[in-house]
């Protein structure tokens, strides 16, 4: 199946019901530093086939989104300078992959923005777990939108909330022990696993953070087989690492090699 012009390949984010629909919303079209867009994409993986929801209120870079009681709810990331942090909370109403609502609908805004952080949802609550303010910019007027490697470095942060449903309010939780961004975030059970990640601009990380949300601590689970960004899943008492970007060596954890690989580990977050 080709994947129209119109998806972004970088920066978007993505949501899932777990059987049939996958949504994009914002990202980016385009290598470098492209500016981001507003489209909000549906893929039907059973008739394999792309169709569109309305697009959210602004140009969105790297935000967080999930489906929540029907609901996707895309927050924060950053605005379309790509370096300010954005607050914002939309949602919108979705069944079988089509809206039920002509407008994105504005929530409760976010305590601290920016792109990159990892959420989960766990026990009927939302978590923001970490994230960063800043990110590389494009160079000014530049046609091509390369990124303006002499951007200040982007500040990592561990602040992380949780927002229970139906409750209009953001509360602050134990923050991330070592502050990561674009790490990927799981929910098993009561316990929201942080795989990997940025611990810095040039510095990949190998760290498996667990959050216990019953008892609001953090502990360090063990190491993945090297520094990295990837997508992870857990099925069956196993933590899958799927393809991502690896750090250059053990030594050097500047981003290096893109990775076609699949790690497995029995995994119990229970015992960290």
């Amino acid at each position: 199946m080709t994947m129209p012009a119109d998806v972004p390949q970088t920066h978007q984010a993505i949501a899932s019901d777990a059987e049939r629909f996958i949504y994009l919303a914002g990202g980016q079209l385009g290598p470098q530093c492209c500016p981001p867009i507003a489209d909000c994409l549906v893929l039907d993986v059973r008739a394999r086939s792309w169709s569109k929801l309305p697009p959210l209120p602004a140009p969105r870079y790297a935000p967080a989104m999930r489906l929540w009681h029907g609901r996707l709810h895309v927050v924060s990331g950053a605005k379309p300078d790509r370096t300010t942090s954005a607050y914002d909370h939309w949602s919108i109403a979705v069944s079988d992959g089509r809206a039920m609502e002509n407008d994105w609908r504005e929530e409760v805004s976010v305590p601290k923005g920016g792109p990159h952080r990892a959420s989960v949802l766990c026990n009927d609550t939302l978590y923001l777990l970490g994230g960063q303010d800043g990110d590389l910019r494009p160079i000014a007027n530049d046609s091509l939108f390369t990124c303006d490697q002499s951007t200040p470095l982007e500040k990592l942060y561990g602040e992380s909330f949780a927002k229970k449903f139906g409750i209009d309010q953001w509360i602050p939780i134990a923050p991330m022990p070592a502050p990561r961004t674009h790490s990927e975030g799981i929910a098993i059970d009561q316990y929201a696993v942080i795989v990997g990640g940025n611990e810095g601009r040039h510095r990949l990380s190998d760290l498996i953070q667990v959050y216990d949300t019953r008892t609001d601590r953090w502990s360090i689970a063990g190491r993945l087989p090297y520094s990295m960004k990837t997508t992870a899943v857990f099925h069956e008492d196993w933590l899958y690492l799927m393809t991502g970007q690896r750090s250059k060596s053990r030594s050097n954890l500047a981003p290096g090699p893109v990775l076609d690989t699949v790690w497995r580990a029995k995994f119990n977050p229970a015992a960290a």
